[in-house]
């Protein structure tokens, strides 16, 4: 890495830096086209509008009520969502943490930024065939933030919350932040305090707020450590949402949302609300896996997948923004974003002109102004994203490309390839890439391009250690030719379905919908033909569901058998398949409901059949 001065040579400090952007603005602001399609809204005559960017960290898709949550734990966001305009189709720039935020705060593609994981990023492991590249242990100090640009508009900036992007002297303060209060991620729930420190970071930005002149605008980002592991939340809270699938996490929702309600009522009460943009989103879709205690904390149903991977519930999360008469209200959105396009869009509001594309620091997101207000659709073309990683949560090295309806998800690991109509399959179950095979080539290069005109790092190549027995992401023959698909190793494709572990259970359990499903990845060296049995409980009365497994292009369908209970596990056979070589998805999938529950599912195992 190379010293912090080295970073920052050639590039003035704020103050100069102000000076010199005014002088060159002066000298050739003719020769600048503005990007906006119609001219960017400001704040009052006076000055460019306040904003708030509150940003929760591994907060799901679908956990607000805005956002189809049964709870109704979450009424201020769901209010400032009907306040303003709520996005379905809103993009992190990547599925992980240090990434997004660093893409958000600049602008600019991780893979651009060659900080594509989180902060200092997961060790190397037998388990994973390719090594990791290496990447910017900080956001590199050359990078100029939402803070730093603001500055030029007379903003006053702080950040209350998470950073993630370096150790000092990489600081918010080295990146234009006037204040930084960083809390404490993990606190003792109380009376006065959540288990993510969330009423302290929202009362030092409330007091920070209120000690602001009327006459200078001010950015406020309220970086939440909510609802990040470990869980923790108030056992009050916990014991009111005791029939949610995970009462800690329902818990943290309500706490999240009280207080974001206590900072748009100190908004309210010093008359800011009509000119402060309100912006609220996720850093990365919510975490749909194990890995700790009370975890999976969520799901991102009906989307695929979680935190840590391309699926879209890695990277799909809730984005909602308000600015009263302004902006259109009361409008659920469903036009593509991506969490790049904010700093565009903040600094055309502001009133500063857009750099040129030639620039250094051009942003790669777009200035979204003109269709904030008046609904005029951007254009663009397509989204990309990079991931040269193996997640905590099980993800793949990939890269996808998400054009019109079309997503391309390419694997670095298998060089498999995944084609899917986002229109009509939102929850990627549909793999097209055999079917569409000229569409698949078309993506695929397009994405390489893509990759190579930011400069994107290639996998570090072959890891040395790599041991294939060792390998959990995906599933393989043992020995004696035999698949078991573990319960801990499922995908799980709903909204109360989930993994309950060891040391009581040890099942995939709560099947009380029948449109959840369980799913696992299957990599087989060679074409052959397996029984599927399922080892199943379902307690004295809940038999007779009707359930199919998809495997490959075969269903095989079996009746749920009733057991002593649920815990009592009995092998049933679901029939034979013939299966190609290289990946298959197997997928439990639910096709009635007879009573209580589906059933209780501990292994999946796929036994060689012997011609």
């Amino acid at each position: 890495m190379s010293s912090p001065s080295s970073r920052r040579a050639g590039r003035p400090a704020p103050t100069q830096f102000f000076s010199l952007f005014s002088l060159a603005l002066a000298a050739c602001a003719v020769s600048i086209p503005l990007r906006a399609q119609e001219p960017a809204p400001t704040g009052s005559a006076t000055r460019p509008p306040n904003v708030v960017l509150i940003l929760a960290d591994d907060l799901g898709w679908s956990d607000l009520g805005c956002y189809g949550s049964p709870w109704k734990n979450t009424p201020r966001l769901d209010q400032l969502a009907a306040e303003g305009i709520r996005f379905t189709q809103a993009y992190a720039a990547q599925p992980i943490c240090s990434a997004n935020r660093a893409a958000l705060l600049t602008g600019r593609a991780p893979a651009r930024l060659h900080l594509t994981d989180f902060i200092p990023g997961r060790p190397i492991l037998p388990s994973q065939k390719l090594l990791r590249p290496q990447i910017n242990l900080e956001l590199p100090d050359a990078e100029i933030t939402i803070a730093e640009r603001l500055k030029n508009a007379g903003y006053t900036s702080a950040l209350f919350g998470k950073w993630h992007l370096g150790a000092p002297p990489f600081t918010p303060q080295s990146q234009g932040f006037d204040f930084y209060f960083p809390g404490k991620a993990n606190t003792a729930p109380g009376p006065d305090e959540g288990g993510k420190g969330e009423y302290a970071l929202t009362a030092k930005a409330i007091e920070w707020i209120a000690a602001q002149p009327g006459d200078k605008p001010f950015f406020c980002y309220l970086a939440h450590n909510t609802p990040h592991i470990p869980l923790g939340a108030r056992p009050e809270l916990e014991e009111k949402y005791n029939k949610s699938p995970n009462p800690t996490y329902a818990a943290m929702m309500e706490t999240l949302d009280d207080c974001t309600g206590r900072l748009l009522d100190a908004l309210a009460a010093r008359n800011l609300t009509e000119n402060t943009i309100v912006i609220f989103m996720s850093d990365n879709g919510g975490l749909s896996t194990e890995e700790g205690v009370r975890t999976p904390a969520t799901t991102n149903a009906p989307l695929r997948g979680g935190k840590g991977c391309l699926y879209e519930g890695g990277t799909r999360v809730p984005l909602i923004i308000r600015w009263p008469g302004r902006i259109r209200a009361k409008i659920t959105e469903t036009t593509p974003v991506v969490s790049m396009d904010i700093l565009p869009t903040l600094t055309a509001i502001a009133g500063l002109p857009p750099l040129s594309p030639q620039d250094p620091a051009a942003p790669d997101g777009i200035d979204l102004s003109a269709f904030l207000t008046t609904g005029k659709k951007p254009s663009r073309d397509s989204f990309f994203w990079h991931y040269p990683h193996y997640s905590n949560q099980k993800g793949f090295p990939a890269g996808s490309i998400r054009q019109g309806d079309w997503k391309l998800v390419e694997s670095y690991d298998d060089n498999h390839l995944e084609l899917y109509n986002l229109r009509d399959d939102p929850a990627e179950t549909q793999d097209l890439a055999r079917t569409q095979p000229l569409l698949t080539d078309k993506l695929l290069t397009q994405l390489r391009d893509w990759k190579k005109a930011v400069n994107a790092q290639p996998m570090g190549g072959p890891n040395p250690a790599y041991d294939p027995l060792a390998t959990w992401n995906l599933a393989k023959p043992a020995p004696d030719g035999t698949v078991r698909l573990r319960a801990a190793d499922a995908e799980v494709i709903g909204t109360m379905l989930r993994y309950e572990p060891n040391p009581k259970k040890n099942t995939l359990g709560f099947w009380v919908r029948k449109e959840d499903q369980a799913a696992w990845d299957i990599d087989l060296p060679s074409p052959g033909r397996y029984k599927v049995t399922v080892h199943q409980g379902c307690g004295p009365g809940n038999g007779g569901s009707l359930v199919h497994v998809l495997l490959g292009t075969t269903t095989l369908p079996f009746t749920v058998l009733e057991t002593a209970g649920f815990q009592d596990f009995q092998p049933v056979i679901a029939g034979e398949a013939d299966l190609p070589a290289g990946r298959t998805r197997l997928t439990l999938t639910p096709q009635s409901k007879t009573a209580a529950a589906v059933m209780d599912v501990r292994l999946v195992t796929l036994t060689p059949v012997k011609p």
